[in-house]
């Protein structure tokens, strides 16, 4: 019996040699055909193409922005860049970017909405319909004609939407009597206060906000009632404090007092009657 020993060696095809070289070239000349497709003057960014509305922006203001990204070829263009870029802009909340072929960039961006001034007075930041703050130009808000200007808000950091949420939960309780909740605050305490116009400064106190809400409604159906109990009328008020379980005080302007205190005198009042009872919600 003949006995053929391996050597452990495999012999070599010269067909999967020169298969493998052809592969190798091959993809030598997709990167190079890659390479100067990417470099064909047809796909140079032309166009910069916005397509949602803006209110701050146009096209020659976004480009002139994102200049430095915008060169080159509509395929090797670096989207995330753009996007980045442009949510970085004063007014942008959220951007996105698409190519258009052969030589475009859709740009769809959403704007930042404020619905409140954010911060004590002096300061510039807004508030969007979200809860977040942003930092932009107040003069570019503008607004319809008649419309109230923007309340102001403001609260401990990471509370805006909280704040946000109360406002909303408050604001139609004045509306709806043609009244303007024009400041809402929240302090460390978690204790609310504000002042509605013409700047009556309010106290609200604590509580969830089905009972901040009771108590403004027992304010807002008899504070007239209230007034004229002094001969005063609803503009005399200058400062409410609804810290009370059954009734609130408030202070007129004028109010003559027959015991000699000063004309700027405080009344209290539950229901339109003299209050007598202890604070809550403090």
């Amino acid at each position: 019996m003949m006995v053929v020993a391996d050597s452990g060696y495999a012999e070599s095809s010269p067909s999967a040699f020169v298969h493998g070289a052809l592969v190798f070239v091959l993809a030598g000349v997709i990167a190079l055909g890659g390479y100067y497709i990417l470099r064909l003057p047809v796909f140079d960014i032309q166009t910069l193409y916005l397509g949602t509305i803006s209110r701050h922006y146009n096209v020659e203001t976004l480009r002139a922005n994102l200049q430095p990204l915008l060169q080159g070829s509509v395929l090797a263009v670096d989207l995330a860049g753009i996007r980045t870029a442009a949510e970085h802009l004063t007014w942008i909340r959220r951007a996105g970017v698409r190519r258009q072929f052969p030589d475009r960039l859709l740009l769809e961006l959403h704007e930042h909405q404020p619905v409140a001034y954010w911060g004590t007075d002096g300061e510039q930041g807004l508030l969007n319909g979200h809860g977040e703050v942003f930092y932009a130009n107040a003069g570019e808000i503008g607004g319809k004609e008649g419309e109230p200007p923007l309340p102001r808000l403001y609260g401990p950091a990471g509370n805006e939407a909280a704040v946000l949420q109360m406002y909303r939960a408050l604001h139609p309780l004045f509306d709806a009597r043609g009244l303007v909740l024009e400041r809402l605050e929240l302090n460390a305490r978690n204790r609310w206060k504000g002042s509605m116009a013409p700047s009556i400064s309010l106290e609200l106190g604590g509580g969830t906000p089905g009972e901040i809400r009771a108590r403004i409604e027992r304010f807002l159906d008899t504070v007239h009632e209230a007034t004229a109990q002094h001969q005063r009328s609803y503009n005399s008020l200058q400062s409410v404090d609804l810290r009370y379980r059954d009734g609130y005080a408030f202070r007129l302007l004028g109010v003559k007092v027959l015991s000699g205190e000063p004309l700027d005198t405080e009344a209290s009042v539950a229901a339109g009657t003299r209050h007598t009872g202890g604070r809550d919600g403090e």
